[in-house]
Formats: C-alpha cells, structure tokens, sequence
C-alpha cells in the first residue's frame, strides 16, 4: 500500500498495518535511525546482561585467585620469617652450650693445674719429712707413689719367706733358726691425693717388747696419753704383727723356743682391730694419722 508524503498507518488507522510499518516507524523520516524489532530488543539486552554477569563472574574469580595467591604469598613469607628465627634461636643455643663447655673446660683446666702444684707442693713437704726420719730414697719412692708400693707389696709377697720359713695350711714349726724377716715398710699415705690416712697400730708392752721392735726396724713412740703403750710408726698386716708377737714371745721363753706361725687355724691368740683418731698431734712431725689398737683376747 502506498501512502502519500506525510501520511503513515498511526494517521490512517488501517486494521492492518503494512509489513514494514510494524518495525519500523517513520521510516520515511529516519531511514538513518532504525529502530530493531521488540524481539531483537529484548534478545540483545538478554545478551548484554548474560555477557555483563560472566564479566562480573570472571573479574570475581580473578579476584579470588588475586586474593589466595596473596594469602599463599603471606603465609610462605610468614613461615620463611618463622624458620629464619627458629635457626637464629638454635644458634644462639649452640653458641651459649659451646660457651658453656668452653667455660667448663677451663675451669676443669685450672683445677687439674691447681692440684698438680698442690700435689708438687704436698710431696715436696712429704720428701722433706721423710728424708728427716731417715728413711731411704726407696722408701721415700715408694710412700710418694701407692701405686708403685702395690706393685712392690705384691712383689714381696710373693717372696716373702725365706730360709726356714714356709707357709701352708698347718702350723709351721720353724725350729731354732733365724725369725723371718719383715717386707719393707709400705708407704706413709699422708697427704696422697687418694685421701688415704695411714692406720698406725697402738699395742700395750706387755704383748711386744721394744727390742722386737729395733731388731725389725720398726719405727715407734711412746703413746703420750698412756706410758703402757706403742705406736708403731708404719702400716702392719696380720702376718708382720704375726711375727713381732711371736719374736717377743720366743725372746722371752728363751732363744730355744721354736716359732710358730698359725696362719690357717682360729685357735691361737685373736686380735681386734680398733680405730681412734688420735686426739692430739705430733709436733715434731705434722703427721695426719690414725691409730689403731691391738688387744689380745
């Protein structure tokens, strides 16, 4: 249908409108300007939402990973800073143990010297003392030295009768000869660094004579509480005051009385040991000493 200049289907109000009149309006007017059908309409804002939605969706998730990544960035810094004070506070441990050990080294250093000078000073004193008493070199070697006297000790032990003299089981009838000997002294343990105290034995004249005594050498001296009794200056065991008792007792029966020496049987004389500290001390010598007492029962 055609339509003269200035008229169009709103002016005539025809029921039906003409195909293009239905989408487009003043066409005639605005060919420049068209207006898309109301489907097309709709379809391209449906588009425009639906795009706008998965930009909106994908700027979210971008975000999102922004996010975690920065967190995950966050924590790995924070656990780097947690280890690197962990390793700083494990070093400075081991910098305090290794001081430590190193101040503990020098202090055991400085004990070790000071007691090699007080060793040196003690058995310089001792040497001194002992030469004083007259003892021998090897005496004095030995009292300085325990371990050279237990070697010794043992030594002599094994040699230490001789002539007539034998040891078993039984009593032993020695006849008329000589007395055994006794070893050599051990030695003087004052002021080892073993903190061994020599125990003297004190023994009542009536049981030991004073000739006994010089005739084995024994140093002694009076016990200045009680006149009855001896302090023999040196370290005896049960066989040595085996042998003094049994000499004093052959001296006084007379020199043709046979020795005996019981080492098995528990039918002779017993002795108890007592130890006393002694309550005052020598002057003359300074010793530290114990002393014991010997009782016949």
């Amino acid at each position: 249908m055609v339509y003269s200049y200035g008229e169009s289907w709103y002016d005539r109000q025809d029921p039906s409108p003409p195909p293009h009149a239905r989408y487009y309006r003043h066409s005639y007017r605005h060919s420049g300007h068209l207006t898309p059908e109301p489907q097309y309409s709709n379809l391209h804002r449906s588009y425009s939402q639906g795009h706008n939605e998965k930009e909106r969706e994908r700027k979210a998730y971008d975000d999102f990973l922004r996010r975690q990544r920065e967190k995950e960035e966050a924590e790995e810094q924070a656990y780097r800073e947690a280890l690197r004070k962990q390793k700083e506070k494990e070093e400075a441990k081991e910098r305090e143990y290794q001081s430590f050990l190193r101040l503990q080294k020098e202090k055991q250093e400085a004990e070790d010297q000071a007691k090699k000078e007080e060793q040196a000073r003690i058995d310089s004193t001792m040497r001194a003392r002992l030469e004083k008493l007259g003892m021998s070199q090897h005496d004095i070697e030995l009292a300085l030295d325990p371990e050279k006297a237990e070697k010794e000790k043992k030594k002599k032990k094994k040699h230490r009768y001789s002539g007539d003299v034998y040891l078993d089981d039984y009593v032993i009838d020695v006849g008329g000869g000589a007395p055994p000997s006794l070893p050599d002294a051990p030695p003087l343990g004052v002021g080892f660094p073993q903190h061994h105290v020599p125990v003297y034995p004190r023994i009542n004249r009536r049981y030991l004579d004073i000739e006994t005594l010089e005739h084995y050498h024994v140093p002694w001296e009076w016990d200045r509480a009680n006149s009855d009794f001896i302090i023999l200056l040196r370290e005896l065991d049960k066989y040595e005051t085996d042998v003094l008792f049994e000499h004093t007792r052959r001296r006084r029966q007379g020199s043709s009385a046979p020795l005996l020496i019981d080492k098995a049987k528990d039918t002779g004389p017993k002795f108890a040991w007592v130890r006393h500290k002694s309550k005052e001390r020598s002057k003359s010598r300074g010793r530290d000493i114990r002393v014991t007492e010997i009782v016949r029962r």
